[in-house]
């Protein structure tokens, strides 16, 4: 069993349990994984996840998974995602509060948040 990353709390619920996405959309794993949430604080995350930091980081996930590894054409793709994300969640959301972004990928919606809100 592993620690929730975010409050080191051992208890968790299954949330989910079978294949997942792996690489761009519509690709899907070919094991089964469990998905949990942390009875501690709520994290959902992937139990005993099998790919490591260096993984990715790697070329050839951002490859996998965007089908490019050049961050500003990633951006490119992605950038017009996060404004009706910001708008559906409103600014108060974030106002005074800490964010934890876990798994962010470019961290676009992070610095868009920063850009377009002042708090």
């Amino acid at each position: 069993m592993t620690n929730c990353n975010l409050c080191e709390s051992k208890e968790y619920s299954i949330v989910y349990s079978g294949v997942i996405r792996d690489g761009v959309f519509g690709t899907e794993s070919q094991n089964k994984y469990k998905v949990v949430k942390c009875n501690g604080c709520g994290l959902v995350r992937l139990l005993n996840n099998p790919l490591t930091m260096q993984y990715y980081q790697s070329d050839e996930y951002r490859n996998a998974y965007n089908e490019t590894a050049d961050v500003n054409d990633y951006i490119g793709m992605h950038d017009d995602e996060q404004p009706p994300r910001l708008e559906k969640s409103g600014v108060n959301m974030f106002r005074n509060k800490t964010v934890l972004d876990f798994g962010c990928g470019c961290v676009i919606i992070n610095q868009q948040v920063m850009e377009n809100w002042v708090f």
